[in-house]
């Protein structure tokens, strides 16, 4: 009976997902570019209404000339992705995710782990491999939220740059210490005024972006980024050694890192804030840490249209290199060997946080595609409300659950005739729980581990 009942549930699923077509849900990929000639999201991009052709006017009058498919914060321009980074992609750095994946999985051969540790004491491989991981993260990104339903469209929003995306602000420390400028003052404005003024900095930035994603009333935005504890200790550890002159203690450093952390999640609600119709689903990190000890932005803003992502292996348990928080992180989704395309129609398994986010982002918008008289509170309302209750997840992430697409989208298309709670009833009854891959065969081996998600530093 369940099975009939779920079989007429996918049929009505079809003939919604056909009806509402004409909304098209729109998901902002806030990340490191979008290759817009992708074969695979030919059909899933977003096409700006009204300014829709390059000619150099800006026919919407939003500022942004010829942002047809989104715009680039970072180069001021419409061109989303530089393709001069194409040659990088080749068989080493396919094969060497391929490796770090089935390491993940506890599979990795001794050979094949032999052969990528090797390249990873390569450092004109490392950063080849960094270099295209950022050139291809977007994309790998978007792919995943176009595959979550058929009536989702991808905004392209770049924010992160392709090269150095970190060490700007230690370059900017150091050549300011080389030109010779007062020690004592540097460290007295970093250390205590610079780091709330660089969290207001990147407010602005944000602010900025917020407003554009607004404007073209964007329904989710995906937010595959942050800075947590491991990335502010890189930042903040030198600053503390010239200004006590030896390592400072893990507890002194720890207190900048909270400082700083919570200064920039104060600063960056305003991101949240300029899109007061938009649904934001964050990656809750990578540094295998607990959000709810030592946040991480912007995942941990505290609002109710912010869904905070952990990433889990297929078979529902938490991947050892996932951020998670039994009150800061909301539920998680697949994000350890995820395949997506890549710029230039190529295909890469990546995993991170970065990639369970996406899941949630995309099935948020085939959820509001479904009924587009959902608002964001109660998308979350029915993705948090129709996860798959995994006991390995108790006391890591607030809904001791992960994702089930089908079951979200079921119950916003029972939301178009019932009450949003009776809707999610009958889909948990409905909708079976998500099936699962077989258990891993050995322990998860992080010593591949490389993490490639983009930080907020990058600008």
């Amino acid at each position: 009976m369940r099975l009939h009942a779920f079989s007429k549930g996918l049929i009505a699923l079809s003939f919604g997902l056909a009806a509402s077509a004409s909304h098209a849900a729109t998901v902002a990929v806030v990340d490191s570019g979008l290759d817009t000639e992708s074969k695979d999201l030919a059909t899933k991009i977003w096409l700006n209404p009204v300014d829709s052709t390059v000619d150099g006017i800006d026919q919407d009058n939003n500022g942004y000339v010829d942002d047809i498919h989104g715009w680039s914060f970072i180069d001021n321009s419409y061109k989303l992705i530089d393709h001069k980074y194409a040659n990088l992609y080749s068989n080493d750095i396919v094969r060497f995710f391929a490796v770090q994946s089935a390491g993940l999985k506890g599979k990795a051969t001794a050979e094949d782990k032999a052969w990528a540790n090797s390249l990873r004491k390569d450092q004109s491989f490392l950063k080849r491999l960094t270099t295209y991981g950022n050139y291809a993260h977007g994309t790998h990104v978007s792919g995943i939220v176009a595959n979550q339903g058929d009536g989702v469209k991808v905004l392209g929003v770049k924010l992160i740059a392709t090269e150095n995306p970190l060490g700007s602000i230690r370059d900017s420390v150091s050549h300011a210490l080389a030109d010779g400028q007062d020690i004592n003052f540097i460290l007295r404005v970093i250390l205590k005024g610079g780091l709330g003024l660089l969290a207001q900095a990147q407010a602005q930035a944000f602010t900025q972006i917020g407003q554009y994603v607004g404007g073209e009333k964007v329904d989710v935005v995906n937010g595959s980024f942050g800075i947590g504890p491991v990335q502010a200790r890189v930042l903040l550890t030198p600053l503390l050694t010239l200004a006590s002159g030896h390592q400072p203690a893990a507890k002194l450093v720890d207190e900048f890192v909270g400082f700083f952390l919570g200064q920039l999640i104060d600063k960056q609600a305003a991101f949240v804030d300029a899109a007061p119709s938009t649904l934001f689903v964050f990656a809750s990190g990578n540094d295998g840490s607990n959000n709810d000890l030592l946040p991480t932005a912007p995942a941990s803003i505290k609002s109710d249209r912010v869904i905070s992502v952990a990433a889990t292996f297929g078979d529902g348990r938490l991947a050892p290199f996932s951020n998670f928080g039994a009150t800061t992180v909301d539920l998680a989704a697949p994000g350890v060997a995820i395949e997506s395309t890549v710029p230039d129609d190529h295909r890469l398994l990546l995993s991170g946080t970065s990639q369970a986010a996406p899941h949630v982002a995309g099935t948020a918008g085939a959820v509001k595609t479904l009924n587009p008289a959902l608002t964001p509170v109660q998308i979350k309302k029915i993705i948090l409300g129709t996860v798959d209750i995994k006991p390995e997840l108790k006391d890591k992430v607030k809904s001791s659950g992960i994702l089930n697409n089908l079951r979200a989208q079921e119950a916003a298309r029972l939301s178009l005739n019932d009450s949003l709670d009776s809707a999610i009833a009958h889909a948990r009854n409905q909708v079976p729980d998500v099936a699962t891959e077989e258990a891993l065969v050995g322990t998860p081996d992080m010593s591949l581990w490389l993490d490639l998600q983009p930080h907020v530093l990058s600008n």
